[in-house]
């Protein structure tokens, strides 16, 4: 039940802290941002690093470094490679709309909104990853697994 529910915990908390973050940056309250910063605004830190790395924490504690440990950093290697890959090709999409001679192209690429959508820095994954372990040590400990 511990693999469910702390990676879970974290996945709470990681999207709290991105909330706010994203308020602290200016983005205003509201519930469609509440909504857009749980469900699909990208942005620091990483949710999905941050649920993968608590996973890969509970693992080596429980295992090891086992099988399910290395899969889990593979997995994660994986996403981490999966998401500045979709950043990358989203900042050179934006760049090329910016350069639109259609006003409501270039508004759609200032908006900022098609880039919360995709991907995430290295920046981005390497936050999320470390909240990831630290919420998963603070509560493993206060657990007392």
């Amino acid at each position: 039940m511990v693999y469910i529910i702390i990676p879970f915990l974290v996945c709470l908390l990681t999207h709290l802290v991105k909330f706010l973050i994203r308020l602290y940056r200016g983005c205003g309250f509201s519930k469609q941002s509440f909504a857009w910063s749980f469900f699909w605004a990208g942005g620091p830190p990483s949710v999905h690093l941050a649920t993968l790395s608590s996973i890969a924490y509970l693992f080596y504690l429980k295992l090891g470094v086992g099988p399910l440990f290395a899969l889990t950093i593979i997995l994660a290697a994986f996403v981490i490679y999966g998401f500045v890959e979709d950043r990358k090709r989203q900042l050179l999409f934006e760049g090329y709309l910016k350069k639109s001679q259609d006003p409501a192209i270039r508004a759609i690429a200032r908006d900022g909104k098609l880039l919360d959508f995709s991907g995430h820095s290295i920046v981005d994954v390497l936050l999320g990853a470390a909240f990831g372990l630290v919420f998963t040590i603070l509560m493993t400990q206060v657990m007392r697994l």
